[in-house]
C-alpha cells in the first residue's frame, strides 16, 4: 500500500505595527529554531509562506536567514508559496492591486531563488467568490482553503477542490483543520498514529495540515518545548513510519486527479457580533461592522485610486524618469497598508490596537504625500474631492492640503470623520478601539442635547441626543486667501425629551486653511420657540501611543470627567512632542474626559458647549502642531531604501527598487 501523502504548510507572519526589535526577537526565539528543524529533518518536505512586512525586515537585516531558506528551496526540501505580497485579503482590495501584489511576490522570489511560486497562501479564511477571477492568468496554479469555508458532500474525496467564478477556476488543497489544531501540544508519535487512521478513512489523494510559525515558540508556548517538539513531529510525519510521508504541494498537485467543483461558503474569521459568532458575514461587508476598520479601509481605497490616476498620468505624459521612483515607494506604502492586520480582531489585538491603526495611516498618508508632491508641486495648495464611498447616495468630501486631509460629511452638519496630520501621518481623531461598546471613531461632530445634560451623562453614554434636523449646504468655495470654507444651515423643530419642542435655526461655517494645519468651525444659533438646546461639539484627540497631557487655559487638567467654565484654550500634548491646540472665541464651557480611564496614551474627548437659549455664536479653531522630528520617525519603515530586495542568484534578473508594478 502506498504511503499517505501529507502536505505541511508553515506560514510566517509579523503584524504591520511590529517594529524591528520585536521582529528580531521573533526571528531569534521562534523562526531560527524552525529553520534549524527544517534543515536537520533531511526527509521532511514542507511548504512555507512569508508575509511582506516580515520579508522586508529579513531582506534588510537577516539576509543570512533567507540564504539558508534558499538552499532548502533549491534542494527541493522546501516549497515557497506566493500570493499577495503583504498577505492581504483579496476581497477587500481593487482587483488591480490584487494582481500587482501577486506580481510583486512572483518577482521577489524569482529574483531570489530563480523561480516564481506556483502555489499561494491567503490569510486565514480570506477566500471570496471573486478570487478565481482575480487570480486568473497570474501564474498561480493552486492555493489552500479551510474545510469550514466550502460545502463538501459527505464521503467526497476532497484533497483538492475547484472553486469557480466568472469562467475562471481556482484549485485549492483543503486544510485538515482538526488535525492541524490537534498537532500542537500533542505527543508527535500519538498524533501521527491518530492522523494515519483519520486520513485512511478520508480516502483523499493528499492531506494538508498547517502550523503557524508563531505558535512554535512565540505565542505562549515554551521555547524549549517547541525546539524539541518540532523535530520530533517532522520525523514522525516524514519517514518515521512506512505509511506516512511528506510531499511538497507542487508534487501533490501534479499527482492529483481533476479537482471537483465545490460551493464557497460566505464567512470571514474572527467576526463576533452581539456576542455571537456570525458565519454569514462576507469579507466585503466586514468593514461596515466596525467604524475603525471602515475609516481605514476607505482611506486606503482613496489612496489606491490616487495612485492609479498618477500612474496613468505618468504614462500618458512620459514622466517615468521623474515620477517612477516616488510612485514605486507610494505603491509599496499602499500595498503594505493593505495588510490583513487592520481587518483582524480575534487573534491578538488586530485593529483594536491603536499602534496598528497608526501604522496603516502612516503608510496611507505617506503615499498620498508622495503622489500629491508630484501632481500638485511643493507650494501651498488645497483641493476638495467629492465621492460616495459608502453607497448611501450622498457625497462625502475629502479636503486636502500639504498640511492636512479632512474627511467631511456635509449632510451630517459638516462632521469631520478623520483629520490626518500629513506630517506625522496620523489621524488625530482616531481614539477608537478603547471601549468596544462605545466606539469613538466618529470624528469631530456636533451633538444637540437638552439644556439639563451633564458631562457625566454625556461621557457615560446615558444621555439622549436630540434630532438636529437636516443640514443644507449653502455654499462651498475657496476664498481670496486660498482657504476652503463650507457654509451650512439647519432649521426646524428639535424634540426635547418628550416635553416641549424648540424651533432652532443653526448656521455653521467650516473652514480649512491652505497654508497651515488648521480647521475653523463657526456656529450661530437662534431659538425662535422653546427653552433652547445645547450645541456640543465632540472632538476626540489622540496623538499616538505616548502618554498625553491636557491643559485648559494653560493649567494642567487632572484625568477624569470634568467641566471647565470660561475656556479660551485647550491643549493636548503627547510626550513625543505632537500637539493639538483648540482656541475658543468667545470663551465657552468645555467638558473633558480621557478616552480611556486606564491609559492616557489613548487621548482625550474635548466637548466645547454652546448654550443656545435665545441667540448664541462661537468659533473654535483647531490647529495641529506635530513634533518636528516625528514625521521621519513614523514613516521610516516606508521609505524607498527600506524595501531593498536581496538577490542570492547571480543568474536571476532582479527588479529595480524604483519600478512601479503594473496595475
Amino acid at each position: 500500500m502506498d504511503p499517505i501523502r501529507l502536505q505541511v504548510v508553515i506560514p510566517f507572519h509579523q503584524p504591520l505595527a511590529a517594529q524591528g526589535d520585536a521582529i528580531e526577537h521573533a526571528v531569534s526565539v521562534c523562526y531560527e529554531p524552525v529553520l534549524v528543524a527544517l534543515e536537520e529533518a533531511a526527509r521532511a518536505r514542507v511548504a512555507v509562506h512569508f508575509s511582506g512586512h516580515l520579508l522586508d525586515h529579513l531582506s534588510r537585516k537577516r539576509e543570512d536567514f533567507l540564504m539558508r531558506l534558499k538552499a532548502l528551496a533549491r534542494a527541493g526540501r522546501v516549497e515557497i508559496l506566493g500570493g499577495l505580497f503583504y498577505g492581504s485579503i483579496p476581497a477587500l482590495l481593487p482587483e488591480a492591486d490584487v494582481r500587482a501584489q501577486v506580481q510583486m511576490t512572483a518577482e521577489y522570489w524569482e529574483s531570489f531563488i530563480g523561480r516564481a511560486p506556483s502555489g499561494f497562501w491567503l490569510p486565514e479564511l480570506a477566500w471570496s467568490a471573486e478570487l478565481p477571477r482575480m487570480l486568473h492568468e497570474t501564474g498561480l496554479d493552486y492555493g489552500f482553503v479551510s474545510a469550514s469555508q466550502i460545502a463538501i458532500e459527505p464521503g467526497m474525496q476532497h484533497g483538492v477542490v475547484s472553486i469557480e467564478r466568472g469562467g475562471a477556476a481556482a484549485h485549492a488543497f483543503v486544510l485538515a483543520d482538526q488535525l492541524s489544531k490537534a498537532a500542537l501540544g500533542s505527543d508527535a508519535g500519538e498524533w501521527a498514529d491518530g492522523a494515519v487512521d483519520n486520513m485512511q478513512r478520508a480516502r483523499s489523494q493528499v492531506h494538508t495540515v498547517w502550523l503557524r510559525a508563531e505558535s512554535l515558540g512565540l505565542d505562549g508556548k515554551s521555547q524549549e518545548w517547541a525546539r524539541e517538539w518540532l523535530p520530533e513531529w517532522l520525523e514522525a510525519v516524514s519517514g518515521g513510519r512506512d505509511e506516512l510521508s511528506t510531499v511538497l504541494p507542487s508534487e501533490g498537485y501534479a499527482g492529483a486527479r481533476p479537482a471537483r467543483p465545490v460551493r464557497l461558503l460566505h464567512r470571514c474569521a474572527d467576526v463576533v457580533l452581539d456576542g455571537k459568532a456570525n458565519e454569514s458575514v462576507d469579507w466585503t461587508d466586514f468593514p461596515l461592522q466596525f467604524p475603525e476598520v471602515d475609516a481605514l479601509h476607505r482611506r486606503m481605497l482613496r489612496a489606491s485610486d490616487k495612485l492609479r490616476e498618477a500612474i496613468a498620468t505618468m504614462e500618458e505624459e512620459g514622466m517615468e524618469e521623474e515620477w517612477s521612483s516616488d510612485l514605486a515607494t507610494a505603491q509599496r506604502c499602499i500595498f503594505s497598508a493593505q495588510a490583513p492586520d487592520a481587518y483582524w480582531r480575534g487573534r491578538g489585538k488586530g485593529f483594536t490596537d491603536p499602534a496598528l491603526r497608526d501604522a496603516v495611516m502612516a503608510r496611507v498618508t505617506r503615499a498620498e504625500r508622495l503622489i500629491d508632491a508630484l501632481v500638485q508641486g511643493e507650494d501651498d495648495w488645497i483641493s476638495a474631492e467629492e465621492e460616495d464611498r459608502d453607497g448611501d447616495l450622498v457625497d462625502e468630501v475629502v479636503v486636502s492640503s500639504r498640511h492636512l486631509a479632512a474627511w467631511i460629511i456635509p449632510g451630517e452638519g459638516a462632521r469631520v470623520r478623520t483629520l490626518d496630520d500629513r506630517l506625522s501621518g496620523r489621524n488625530v481623531f482616531d481614539v477608537g478601539g478603547v471601549d468596544r461598546e462605545k466606539p469613538t471613531t466618529q470624528g469631530m461632530r456636533e451633538l444637540v442635547l437638552d439644556l439639563e445634560t451633564s458631562p457625566e451623562e454625556l461621557f457615560s453614554g446615558s444621555t439622549k441626543e436630540l434630532a438636529p434636523g437636516c443640514y443644507v449646504q449653502r455654499e462651498s468655495a475657496i476664498d481670496e486667501a486660498g482657504d476652503l470654507t463650507y457654509h451650512l444651515e439647519v432649521g426646524g423643530t428639535v424634540a426635547t425629551g418628550g416635553h416641549t419642542a424648540s424651533n432652532v435655526e443653526v448656521q455653521k461655517s467650516l473652514g480649512i486653511a491652505i497654508d497651515r494645519a488648521e480647521v475653523t468651525l463657526a456656529t450661530k444659533a437662534r431659538v425662535t420657540q422653546g427653552k433652547g438646546v445645547l450645541l456640543a461639539t465632540r472632538i476626540p484627540v489622540r496623538l499616538g501611543t505616548a502618554d498625553t497631557s491636557l491643559t485648559v487655559n494653560g493649567v494642567s487638567a487632572k484625568p477624569g470627567i470634568a467641566r471647565h467654565d470660561d475656556v479660551s484654550s485647550v491643549r493636548v500634548e503627547a510626550a513625543d512632542g505632537g500637539v493639538v491646540e483648540l482656541s475658543l472665541t468667545p470663551a465657552l464651557e468645555v467638558w473633558t474626559a480621557p478616552a480611556s480611564r486606564d491609559d492616557l496614551s489613548q487621548g482625550f474627548i474635548i466637548v466645547p458647549v454652546l448654550r443656545a437659549e435665545d441667540e448664541a455664536a462661537a468659533q473654535l479653531t483647531l490647529q495641529l502642531i506635530p513634533a518636528p522630528h516625528h514625521a521621519e520617525h513614523v514613516v521610516a519603515e516606508t521609505e524607498a531604501e527600506e524595501y531593498e530586495e536581496v538577490s542570492g542568484d547571480d543568474d536571476a534578473e532582479s527588479e529595480e527598487d524604483d519600478t512601479v508594478v503594473p496595475r
